[in-house]
């Protein structure tokens, strides 16, 4: 008789590589600090944010201003992004100070179409 075993733990993982933007930001003495930009490993989301992020994507921008959108897309974005091997917070602050819509939009975009792949390849 033929035992078959599964083990959650050495399951083949893929992963999206992000560099995030340079940035200056003021330090706890009003100091300017110089963030480079720093490299993510980002996993595949958890269902909860799978969901915002799907939501994101047909934001209705007629319906809400634009400042409810932005701090909408920062959130999603920082949660996901905060979903990494690193085990780096990404603040929603440091996503609507530094990143604009057209670029939140692409990193919801080519992190989705990065999803929709690995669902859709049998490997």
């Amino acid at each position: 008789m033929a035992s078959y075993a599964l083990n959650f733990n050495q399951i083949k993982r893929r992963f999206f590589n992000v560099t995030l933007k340079d940035y200056d930001i003021k330090g706890k003495n009003g100091e300017i600090i110089h963030k480079e930009g720093e490299e993510l490993t980002v996993k595949m989301p958890v269902k909860a944010t799978f969901h915002k992020l799907a939501a994101v994507q047909s934001l209705d921008t007629s319906q809400i201003s634009l400042d409810d959108a932005m701090d909408t897309m920062a959130e999603v974005v920082a949660e996901t992004m905060s979903n990494n091997l690193q085990r780096r917070k990404i603040s929603p602050r440091i996503i609507s100070e530094n990143y604009d819509f057209e670029e939140m939009s692409i990193f919801i975009t080519e992190y989705m179409n990065f999803v929709q792949g690995v669902s859709k390849d049998p490997n």
